[in-house]
């Protein structure tokens, strides 16, 4: 697997979903609801795999769905590994998980594409889409801003 694709696909993970765990070396942990299980266990593989450490998931426990309804929510993690730790010194500034150049240069399209799909959603109006929306409200207001201005150059995606 080219390095590239599953190193895009732990950085789209991370800005996500996702969370480095571990003190020494780190970890990556995330979850999902029952409908996107097989999302998670691709995501999972293609990062195991790809940076050749181990992985685990389980279900963790019911959730309240969007629609008051109770739904299956399964845990998704590596195991701790001095690769994981190289990409934490990457991506985490003074203690907490940031859009860092770093971030930006190895995200690519489908680092864009995952972390929509974490956090992203379409915005319609009497079934028109308006809008592609994702939410960075965990970061800083200057991370935001490069984040808009590195989508703008590499993909022409205007953001407000």
């Amino acid at each position: 697997m080219e390095i590239k694709y599953r190193r895009s696909v732990l950085i789209g993970t991370l800005l996500g979903d996702a969370n480095f765990f571990g003190k020494k070396n780190k970890g990556v942990m995330f979850g999902h609801c029952a409908k996107q299980y097989e999302y998670g266990q691709w995501k999972l593989s293609v990062i195991s795999r790809g940076f050749k450490i181990g992985s685990k998931e389980c279900l963790a426990k019911s959730m309240t769905s969007p629609s008051g309804n109770r739904t299956a929510f399964y845990k998704f993690w590596t195991t701790s590994s001095y690769k994981i730790t190289a990409i934490h010194k990457r991506m985490v500034v003074n203690g907490k998980k940031d859009i860092t150049e770093y971030a930006l240069k190895h995200m690519g399209v489908i680092g864009l594409a995952i972390l929509f799909m974490d956090d992203g959603c379409k915005e319609t109006n009497k079934g028109k889409i308006r809008a592609f929306k994702i939410s960075l409200g965990g970061f800083r207001k200057e991370s935001v801003d490069r984040f808009a201005l590195h989508i703008r150059a590499e993909y022409d995606i205007d953001s407000k």
